[in-house]
């Protein structure tokens, strides 16, 4: 799935984030992405063999789990602002990664 298209449905579906209302865990730090937490948070949220995965409008895809969490390890804290977004094709929960190494995930 080609980038924009991701950016449309993410844009049309995924929700706003109010980050007051969530609960945050640390999913990186000053040694890298905590591979083993962020996959453990992505299959306790998401149990979809394909993700929905978007880290800027011009960079997503919709990838198999393994890929979308190296996708994921690659593109933490690059810097562009806001969140990196993670769902599934019917949008059923949503997990946000900030820049600054912090998640959280919910259900609607």
């Amino acid at each position: 799935m080609n980038p924009q298209r991701v950016h449309r449905l993410m844009r049309q579906h995924f929700p706003e984030i109010d980050a007051v209302r969530h609960e945050w865990i640390n999913v990186a730090d000053q040694h890298g992405v905590r591979r083993e937490i962020l996959e453990s948070m992505l299959q306790a949220w998401l149990d979809a063999p394909y993700l929905l995965v978007q880290a800027h409008r011009r960079l997503g895809d919709y990838l198999p789990r393994e890929a979308a969490l190296d996708f994921i390890c690659q593109h933490v804290g690059a810097g562009w602002g806001g969140y990196m977004r993670v769902t599934d094709r019917e949008f059923s929960a949503f997990v946000v990664i900030a820049t600054n190494g912090v998640a959280s995930a919910w259900r609607p």
